[in-house]
């Protein structure tokens, strides 16, 4: 099996990130199968901007789940066997559904289906108080 991981961050300005989820998928998937890391374009956020600050401006999140849309397209075109996408509040994820074939996963999603399968209540943390109308809305 094969997985895309789409994170929303440029993977090449966060090379010890990047190393962290290779590690994490090379000890936790049977050999034989692979997750291979994708990132966003080089430079999509600059000098001065964090994944974080995409959320504060519609039109800069907008213009990432482009990307992320893309991307999906591309893993499909590519054979790959699932898509998961590693970005919390899950952008684009929809979208992704209705237009490929292939499973498709969200960190979000699949974090809060978890938790409504042990209790009857969970509490989310986020970086900023931008973050809550989208996590409400998932």
């Amino acid at each position: 099996m094969r997985i895309w991981h789409q994170s929303f961050s440029d993977l090449d300005r966060a090379p010890l990130y990047r190393a962290t989820l290779a590690r994490h998928a090379a000890a936790v998937l049977p050999p034989g199968d692979a997750v291979v890391l994708h990132g966003l374009r080089p430079g999509t956020y600059g000098a001065d901007f964090a994944p974080i600050h995409a959320i504060r401006h519609h039109y800069l999140e907008y213009l990432n789940e482009a990307q992320v849309i893309e991307a999906a397209l591309a893993a499909e075109r590519a054979g790959y066997d699932a898509f998961a996408l590693g970005c919390f509040y899950d952008p684009a994820l929809r979208a992704v559904r209705s237009l490929v074939d292939i499973p498709c996963v969200g960190l979000s999603e699949t974090c809060m289906l978890v938790a409504c399968s042990l209790g009857q209540r969970f509490g989310m943390v986020s970086l900023e108080a931008s973050q809550r109308a989208q996590h409400e809305e998932q």
